[in-house]
């Protein structure tokens, strides 16, 4: 009996314990698991502190397993880990190294296989699928070599996608029922208003007459925020207010930004009110992007009229032209409180340098903040 104990008790004793980077192996003679050094392109996390001893073999060894290494990913001798292969890299799996990618091929940090170098496409449809990659919505191609990203504004998708929903229109009903949701006793309202974060594309083309908001505005829009983006090339898209109302009225954008991009704005007259063109207050976010504003009329900001504080309007690579006023600010006004800034640069998310123009009419009441260029910029 004592004999048959301390057989036992060598056979324990002789058992190795597998640390970090070694695996359960192989048997002694004995009958006992000994232990081995983890391979090149295995993993082996080493066993468990709740057992002392090495059981079971091979690959599946009780608590002392030897796992391989996953592709895109490589390990030397003895590692309890893999580590990822680098960019330009890539790895099989069970690889005790990463390959140089071919060239004319890229990868990314950790892959398993080296895909063909992105092409700046000129084509609307490339969507990156095929690795030929356009930049939507006046996007420019950016990136590093090997994979194509875009330069966008906070307010677009990755590929400078238009975010949100997408609303076309082609004619004037149905934009006056996406945007004007103004409700009065004497108001038209639209009847298929946008959600805010959504976009509306215009199409090529003059959007003139009914319906109209009322008698003196053609929208009217109230606490919503969309983008509005003409599908063509800039002032393809034409707003006209058959001189004889406001085009626009936005009074508040509910936190939002509404983003007007690559729209002619023209023959708005407001007649004695303020703003021919565009009416911004009530604390509204409102961009201009590569727009035109011509032949609009008011008392006073023939263009442009922004008042109360909160209001914000940032005009980008814009074209004022022919727009008067009775009074003062042909282009822009800037009534008490708002802060209006002209760039003399494209928006964030446009590639190109915007051509300076005419000198621009403007002012700006007491505690209104105006700043910027004062010169008309053109991007058509």
């Amino acid at each position: 009996m004592m004999i048959h104990l301390l057989l036992l008790m060598s056979i324990l004793f002789t058992a190795d314990s597998c640390g970090s980077g070694r695996y359960c192996a192989s048997e002694n003679t004995w009958g006992t698991n000994q232990c081995s050094d983890c391979p090149a392109g295995y993993y082996c996390p080493g066993q468990s502190e709740d057992s002392w001893a090495c059981w079971g073999e091979g690959d599946s060894g009780d608590n002392a397993p030897k796992n391989q290494c996953p592709a895109g990913t490589f390990s030397l001798v003895m590692s309890s880990t893999c580590s990822q292969c680098l960019e330009g890299t890539f790895s099989l799996v069970g690889s005790s190294t990463c390959s140089q990618c071919p060239e004319g091929t890229f990868s990314l940090e950790g892959s398993a296989t080296c895909t063909t170098l992105c092409v700046a496409s000129t084509s609307p449809s490339a969507d990156g699928s095929d690795r030929n990659f356009y930049c939507i919505n006046r996007g420019s191609v950016g990136g590093v070599a090997g994979y194509c990203t875009c330069t966008c504004s906070s307010s677009k998708g990755s590929s400078c996608e238009i975010v949100g929903a997408v609303h076309n229109a082609n004619d004037q009903t149905v934009l006056f029922n996406f945007i004007s949701n103004v409700v009065c006793d004497s108001c038209t309202t639209g009847n298929n208003i946008v959600d805010n974060g959504d976009s509306v594309v215009v199409g090529v083309g003059t959007f003139i007459g009914a319906p109209y908001a009322d008698s003196d505005i053609v929208y009217a829009i109230n606490e919503i925020f969309f983008s509005l983006v003409c599908s063509g090339t800039a002032h393809s898209c034409v707003l006209d207010g058959s001189n004889s109302r406001r085009l626009m009225n936005i009074y508040g954008t509910g936190g939002g930004t509404i983003i007007l991009s690559g729209l002619h704005f023209k023959d708005a007259n407001s007649g004695t009110n303020y703003g021919g063109a565009l009416y911004i207050g009530s604390s509204a976010l409102v961009s201009v992007e590569g727009c035109k504003l011509s032949a609009n009329q008011a008392s006073i900001g023939g263009g442009i009229y922004a008042q109360q504080s909160g209001t914000t309007v940032n005009i980008y690579s814009t074209s004022f032209d022919g727009n008067t006023a009775s009074s003062d600010g042909d282009d822009i006004y800037v009534g008490s409180g708002p802060s209006v800034t002209v760039h003399s640069t494209c928006p964030l998310d446009w590639s190109g340098t915007p051509a300076a123009g005419s000198d621009l009419d403007t002012f700006a009441w007491n505690s209104a903040t105006l700043s910027g260029t004062t010169k008309s910029f053109d991007i058509g």
